[in-house]
């Protein structure tokens, strides 16, 4: 089961390649984060405004902000 913990170990490229895989994102839209070096810790405490700072559309940087929320949530609930 993936979760915050998991994602906030990632480095820049293995973040890229997660959310490509599990958010079906482009590796155009991914390379925002390569060419920024932001990984898994850093992409846990950015903000949908930052990302889109960054220069991501506004749909990608809320599917990012989204699915770290549901992520966070899950942990919650789960206790872990």
């Amino acid at each position: 089961m993936t979760t915050i913990s998991n994602v906030k170990k990632l480095s820049t490229e293995e973040l890229a390649n997660f959310l490509e895989e599990n958010l079906k994102m482009l590796t155009e839209k991914t390379d925002v984060l390569k060419s920024n070096k932001i990984d898994g810790e850093i992409l846990l405490s950015m903000t949908e405004k930052e990302l889109r700072e960054l220069g991501m559309l506004f749909g990608t940087a809320r599917k990012i902000i989204l699915f770290i929320r549901e992520l966070g949530e899950k942990e919650y609930c789960s206790g872990t």
